[in-house]
């Protein structure tokens, strides 16, 4: 499986991640469809503490049944969970792939180096995506 970290908090994002998973013809794992979203949580009555401690034991699950992680890089700056899922991911040593498609980044060179040197390549749209998980989907194991 792969996991899908993406920014998922308006409706364009989420639109976007779900055409992304779409077009991968692997089994993907998306937060916002196969995971829980804190805005359904808390409108159901749960307690935000609860919540959050739902929502990340969860996404570990999620995380560590992976074989690679495709991360989201748009935007001016990498979304802070998407952050946080690229450095769990690395430590458990497998491949991690990102897709930029923004002309815009954190710094004139790029990106930051600890989300840089976390990743195995980075793929500037669907096709060289689809053949960048298809070169490493392969030798991932879990």
């Amino acid at each position: 499986m792969i996991y899908l970290a993406a920014p998922l908090f308006n409706p364009i994002e989420r639109e976007f991640n779900t055409r992304l998973k779409n077009a991968i013809r692997y089994p993907v794992y998306l937060p916002q469809e196969d995971g829980l979203l804190l805005t359904d949580l808390l409108s159901r009555g749960v307690d935000t503490a609860e919540a959050i401690r739902t929502i990340f034991a969860a996404d570990l699950v999620a995380l560590n049944s992976s074989r690679m992680l495709v991360a989201i890089l748009n935007g001016p700056h990498v979304d802070s969970g998407v952050a946080f899922e690229i450095g769990y991911f690395r430590s458990l040593s497998r491949p991690i792939i990102g897709f930029h498609t923004d002309a815009r980044s954190e710094l004139p060179i790029g990106f930051n180096p600890m989300i840089a040197g976390a990743l195995e390549e980075v793929a500037a749209g669907e096709d060289e995506l689809i053949l960048a998980i298809e070169k490493l989907y392969p030798r991932a194991k879990v």
